[in-house]
């Protein structure tokens, strides 16, 4: 389709650079988050998930995610790309790894105990922040989750 386009002056490579930049900058924040709570070893990127590139989600270096969250769209920026992408990495790690992550460091469970509980993540004021699984109460915002916060490994 790009290659039709193209032609008429439509090139779609500027638009996918630009979104796929504020998609890599947002799992960045996230990762300074798994990397202060001993979860470094799982280096999230961003890609594609499949088809046409309309969503993003976070992915390990092998290439695998987990689709079945929202994911980064296109549309989205700011605060709400950065809840999107949290929710991805943490999506991700619950169903590739089994893994918990973040786990409240007062009421979240045991480090690779799956919950049903609260969303990971949300927005609270306009600002992304990491919630106790538990209880749904504020962590931190999202990239400056620390030791006291949450569980460490």
């Amino acid at each position: 389709m790009a290659e039709v386009l193209r032609p008429i002056g439509f090139d779609p490579a500027p638009a996918n650079e630009e979104f796929m930049a504020r998609c890599h900058a947002a799992v960045d924040i996230v990762q300074r988050d798994l990397d202060a709570t001993g979860y470094g070893r799982y280096q999230m990127r961003a890609c594609f998930g499949g088809g046409w590139p309309s969503s993003v989600h976070a992915a390990l270096p092998d290439g695998s995610y987990w689709g079945g969250s929202e994911g980064m769209s296109r549309e989205m920026e700011g605060s709400w790309l950065l809840v999107c992408a949290a929710d991805s990495v943490s999506s991700m790690l619950k169903e590739i790894p089994e893994i918990e992550w973040p786990v409240c460091a007062v009421h979240g469970g045991h480090p690779g105990h799956i919950w049903h509980g609260e969303d990971p993540a949300d927005l609270i004021k306009k600002v992304a922040w990491w919630r106790c699984t538990n209880t749904g109460h504020p962590l931190a915002p999202v990239g400056q989750l620390t030791a006291e916060s949450a569980r460490t490994l």
